[in-house]
């Protein structure tokens, strides 16, 4: 009977967690990571915050392109470009770039970059990953509370490869927030986009 009760409960669990995976698009996740946990249970990680966002827009975001500097497995660049006209991605984590291709391959008006943005061009710099937090990865952060790996990772100036209008920049670089907006100078005080950080 136990066993029967189990299987019960573990069929309802899977159609739940596939209801919600068909809800967001099917996003590959990392299943021991807390954005995996959020995508899977609520369907889409930081969902009231993004909508929150779109929301109080004063433009229409349609004619518009955003950046996701810091896009992870891609749960927000997956839901800006449902908004915006295009989605220009930045991730420099090698392995979790290769999720966010797989989950942004279908949607068109994603470009993806396996790179970070900074004031400086740099080869050499090394970003340490906590193992169940891989958002959490960052050049800047002692990390002593997570075990981790590190991994060199690519850093390059926005502004000297891209020229297009800009209305929203996402940054979520843990502590790398100002040396992305000094790589991005010349673009925000251009098209004084919204950043949220």
């Amino acid at each position: 009977m136990i066993n029967r009760i189990k299987e019960v409960i573990d069929n309802q669990i899977f159609e739940i967690i596939k209801k919600r995976a068909i809800k967001n698009d099917g996003l590959l996740i990392y299943s021991n990571d807390t954005m995996g946990a959020y995508i899977i249970w609520e369907g889409l990680a930081e969902k009231k915050i993004l909508n929150l966002i779109i929301k109080n827009l004063k433009f229409n975001p349609k004619n518009f392109s955003c950046v996701d500097v810091g896009a992870n497995i891609g749960n927000h660049s997956v839901f800006f470009s449902k908004y915006f006209s295009k989605v220009i991605s930045f991730e420099p984590q090698n392995e979790v770039f290769k999720v966010l291709k797989l989950n942004t391959e279908k949607r068109e008006n994603i470009s993806i970059h396996n790179f970070g943005i900074s004031k400086n061009n740099n080869n050499n710099v090394v970003i340490r990953i906590p193992k169940n937090k891989r958002g959490m990865g960052s050049i800047n952060f002692e990390l002593n509370d997570y075990e981790y790996f590190e991994e060199k990772i690519e850093l390059k100036n926005y502004d000297d490869l891209f020229k297009n209008e800009v209305s929203l920049i996402k940054i979520d670089v843990e502590g790398s927030e100002l040396d992305v907006i000094n790589g991005m100078l010349d673009t925000i005080d251009k098209y004084k986009p919204v950043i949220c950080f």
